[in-house]
């Protein structure tokens, strides 16, 4: 999928918790190679805890409870 999009030069979004690098070390050449194309990629680095796993995070958000509308539709 990947080498067809590629060779389309079609868009791809592709969002992974590795870092390039690791990509590179780890994927097939063919596939990482096309990953870090220059020409045709453009890569974000977005840093951010996860949610899943930082207790911290999720415990000190408090939640607050939405307003609701009561008024019915006539």
């Amino acid at each position: 999928m990947i080498n067809y999009r590629y060779n389309a030069r079609l868009p791809t979004v592709i969002t992974t918790r590795y870092s390039m690098e690791e990509i590179m070390e780890q994927v097939e050449s063919s596939v990482s190679s096309r990953l870090a194309d220059n020409k045709l990629s453009t890569i974000y680095n977005i840093r951010v805890p996860d949610f899943r796993t930082d207790a911290t995070a999720a415990s000190s958000q408090k939640k607050t409870p939405r307003k609701t509308n009561t008024k019915r539709w006539s």
